[in-house]
């Protein structure tokens, strides 16, 4: 069951924010309810983008005390219509349930290359990844990357819902 708490959207230049929770309705045989909380916003004027997002989870696939919170904050700057550098740092704390705790980090580098006449339309993301804190113990749910790593990325779309 997930519950959409707060929802807005500003109309001068663009903003938005949600914050939502949700429970499981069924952790399985002697299982403790799952939960988790999500708070993500974004704003954007002229050429410049932030955007963030924190997200906290309790008793993950139903282990009473196996918790996690993954985070990212994101900053894009529009150099042309066509052209974007970006900026994220992620990070991630795992808390399991047998105890101790485990962090990993990942700084993002890149560029966004946007193709047709819509930026949704396509792109090619490179991105330079740099990777930190526990990256030789990290055993989180939350996927991110323990060793450096250059990223590329093609991305399409084929069809768009229009509400």
């Amino acid at each position: 069951t997930a519950y959409e708490i707060y929802q807005c959207d500003w109309s001068s230049d663009v903003c938005s924010s949600d914050l939502s929770y949700g429970v499981s309705d069924n952790a399985g045989a002697g299982g403790s309810d799952y939960t988790v909380l999500d708070l993500a916003a974004r704003y954007q004027t002229g050429p410049w983008t932030v955007k963030g997002e924190y997200v906290a989870g309790g008793n993950i696939l139903g282990t009473d005390g196996d918790d996690e919170t993954v985070y990212y904050l994101h900053g894009g700057y529009y150099f042309s219509e066509t052209f974007e550098g970006v900026v994220r740092y992620y990070g991630a704390t795992h808390d399991p349930a047998a105890g101790g705790s485990e962090d990993l980090s990942n700084t993002y580098i890149g560029v966004n290359f946007y193709l047709g006449e819509k930026k949704y339309n396509a792109r090619i993301q490179l991105n330079y990844v740099v990777a930190g804190r526990d990256t030789n113990t990290y055993s989180g749910h939350s996927k991110g990357y323990t060793d450096d790593i250059f990223l590329g990325q093609f991305q399409v779309e084929i069809g768009r819902a229009h509400v």
